[in-house]
C-alpha cells in the first residue's frame, strides 16, 4: 500500500516500484527495528534500557549480514516484518505472563500484531507456533493463553481492511500463491547451516545458537530457542503432510529466513551478555579487535562490499542492458493498446515497460486487489 501510493502518481513500473520498495526497505529497516525494540522493551517494564538499545541496534545489522542484501532488495516487505515479528513476539512473551497485563497492552500488541500481519502475516504463523511452545516456561498457562488471544482478537480486527479482499480474491480466483503448490526437494533436507558450512554467515548463526545454551537462563534465550523450533516443527509438518496426504506447503519456508534472523537476533544477545559478564569494557585490546573485526565483516557483507563483485549479480547487470525480442515486442504491443481497462498476468521483465497501475505486479503482495 505504502509503495504504491507513491508509485502510482508517478506511474512507475513494476521494476521501478521493486526498487523504490527496496530503497525504503534499507532506509527503515535497522532504526524501525531498533526503535520498536526499544519502545517494546520500556512497555515491558524493562530494566537494563542500555542493554536493549545495544540488542536492538546490533540484532538488524546481525540480520542483514546472515539473510545477505538479495532479500530485502527483492522483498524488503518480508525483511522488515520478520524483524518486527520477532521483537513484538519477544515483547509479548514478556508481558503476557507478568501480573500487570491490562487491556492497553491487548490493544497495543494486537494492533502492532494486525500491521505486521498486513506487510506479511506468514511470520505471524510462526511467531504462534513459537509462543505455543514457550507455554512450557509459564506457570499460569490458562492465563497465558487467555491474554494471547485477547491480543490476537484485536489483530484480527486490525487485519481486516487486507483480509477481506483476500478472502474475496479466494473464493473468486483461488490462493493468491501458487508457489505452495510445487513440491520442492530441497525443502526435504535437515537445515543446519551453523555445523555444515564455513562461512561469516554460518560462524554468526553458531555464536547465536552457543549463545542460546550458554546463557540459557536469560529470558529473551529461551523465546528465541522456541522461535528456532518452530522453524522446525512447520518443517516437521510440512513433511507429514507431504508424506500422508501428498500436499506440499513449502516445508522449507522457516528456514529460508525466519530461522537465520532469528540465530542473528539471538547473537546479538549473546554479544551483549558476553561483553557484560566477561567485562570486556575493561579490556580495551579485546574491545578493540572485536570491533574491528565486526566492522570488517559488515562492510564486506553490505551493498557495496563483496556483494557487487558477485558475478551472478554482474551476469543480471550484462542481461538487463539489453531486452530479448519477445519482451521488447509485447512491451511496444502494450504501449499502443489500451491496457487501461486490462488485467495482465505476465513476466517482470515486462513490468519495466508498463505503469504499475495496469497491471499485477508479479509478487503476491503487491497484486493484492486493495494495493492498486
Amino acid at each position: 500500500w505504502v509503495v504504491s501510493a507513491i508509485g502510482a502518481p508517478l506511474q512507475l513500473s513494476g521494476v521501478g516500484l521493486m526498487k523504490l520498495a527496496g530503497v525504503i526497505g534499507f532506509a527503515t529497516f535497522p532504526l524501525g527495528t531498533y526503535l520498536l525494540a526499544v519502545v517494546l522493551h520500556k512497555k515491558e517494564g524493562g530494566s537494563n534500557m542500555k542493554l536493549m538499545r545495544a540488542v536492538a541496534f546490533l540484532a538488524p545489522l546481525f540480520m542483514l549480514v546472515i539473510i545477505g542484501v538479495d532479500p530485502m532488495l527483492g522483498k524488503p516487505y518480508e525483511v522488515l516484518a520478520l524483524g518486527a515479528t520477532i521483537f513484538w513476539t519477544l515483547s509479548l512473551w514478556q508481558r503476557a505472563h507478568a501480573d500487570n497485563w491490562n487491556k492497553w497492552d491487548v490493544l497495543l500488541y494486537g494492533i502492532i500484531g494486525g500491521i505486521i500481519a498486513m506487510v506479511y502475516y506468514l511470520w505471524l504463523a510462526f511467531a504462534a507456533i513459537s509462543l505455543l511452545l514457550a507455554i512450557v516456561f509459564i506457570k499460569r498457562r490458562l492465563r497465558y493463553l487467555l491474554r494471547l488471544m485477547s491480543a490476537a482478537i484485536v489483530s484480527f480486527i486490525i487485519l481486516a481492511p487486507y483480509a477481506y479482499p483476500l478472502f474475496k480474491a479466494y473464493t473468486a480466483i483461488g490462493m493468491e500463491n501458487w508457489q505452495t503448490a510445487f513440491f520442492v526437494p530441497d525443502g526435504l533436507a535437515l537445515w543446519l547451516p551453523m555445523v555444515t558450512q564455513i562461512s561469516v554467515q554460518s560462524l554468526l548463526m553458531l555464536f547465536g545458537l552457543c549463545g542460546m545454551v550458554y546463557f540459557w537462563q536469560k529470558k529473551p534465550m529461551k523465546l528465541l530457542a522456541s522461535m528456532l523450533a518452530s522453524a522446525y516443527v512447520w518443517w516437521i509438518m510440512g513433511l507429514c503432510l507431504l508424506l500422508f496426504f501428498d500436499t506440499p506447503f513449502q516445508e522449507f519456508r522457516g528456514f529460508y529466513l525466519y530461522a537465520p534472523a532469528v540465530l542473528g537476533t539471538a547473537a546479538a544477545f549473546s554479544a551483549v551478555y558476553a561483553y557484560k559478564q566477561f567485562d570486556i569494557a575493561n579490556n580495551k585490546r579485546t574491545l578493540y579487535t572485536i570491533s574491528a573485526v565486526l566492522l570488517l565483516v559488515l562492510c564486506a557483507n553490505s551493498v557495496f562490499g563483496t556483494f557487487i563483485d558477485d558475478p551472478k549479480l554482474q551476469e543480471y547487470r550484462t542481461e538487463a542492458a539489453k531486452i530479448d525480442e519477445e519482451t521488447g515486442t509485447l512491451a511496444q504491443f502494450l504501449g499502443r493498446s489500451d491496457t487501461t481497462v486490462k488485467t495482465l498476468h505476465s513476466v517482470p521483465q515486462v513490468q519495466g515497460f508498463v505503469p504499475v497501475n495496469n497491471v499485477l505486479y508479479f509478487n503476491q503482495h503487491n497484486n493484492h486487489p486493495a494495493a492498486l
